[in-house]
């Protein structure tokens, strides 16, 4: 299984496992925002480009802000089992435009990925055997400051490269930093 996403810090994983949700829980290590889901059996060429295309995707992408303030839930699927995930929509204006980005890069290369449904970021929080009842809490705002890219079966015999965002104004930085001082 392979996939670009952000990973969710630590002290909001807590905060979110601590939200009362009906059904089988998903293990707190495995949550994440998926930006592109890139499939079970992914070559190692598909994903040594995604990765490359990543970083150059992330060179003009500085850290954004995530935001979440409730929970709701999509329908099931076969992806889902038949079951009811039970999500956090997040909001992050800055990660569509990124998503966006990543496809054009994709479909330029011609990098097969899932395009089963529409894009809306969030986290799974469990999945239940019937709809849920939707829950508000006070908005929850956390800096994403990388994209991961992962790929292994179950989070085992992983490939993990992670990519800050902002490098490429960062080596601009360097860069004249340098220049400036080794000028005589």
């Amino acid at each position: 299984m392979a996939f670009l996403g952000l990973s969710v810090p630590p002290d909001i994983v807590k905060l979110l496992a601590s939200i009362p949700v009906p059904g089988d829980k998903e293990d707190t290590s495995s949550f994440h925002i998926t930006i592109t889901y890139l499939g079970e059996k992914t070559a190692l060429p598909d994903v040594l480009t995604a990765a490359a295309w990543m970083h150059e995707a992330s060179l003009e992408v500085t850290p954004f802000q995530c935001a979440v303030h409730g929970t709701s839930h999509f329908e099931p699927s076969g992806a889902s089992e038949g079951r009811v995930p039970v999500i956090c929509p997040v909001h992050a204006p800055e990660l569509l435009k990124l998503k966006k980005k990543l496809d054009r890069h994709f479909d330029g290369a011609g990098l097969e990925y899932s395009k089963k449904f529409e894009y809306q970021p969030h986290i799974t929080l469990a999945y239940a055997d019937s709809v849920p009842k939707e829950i508000d809490f006070p908005e929850i705002v956390w800096t994403a400051t990388e994209m991961i890219l992962w790929d292994g079966d179950k989070w085992q015999d992983e490939i993990v490269i992670r990519v800050p965002f902002g490098l490429g104004n960062l080596a601009g930085k360097v860069a004249a930093r340098s220049l400036r001082t080794h000028q005589i």
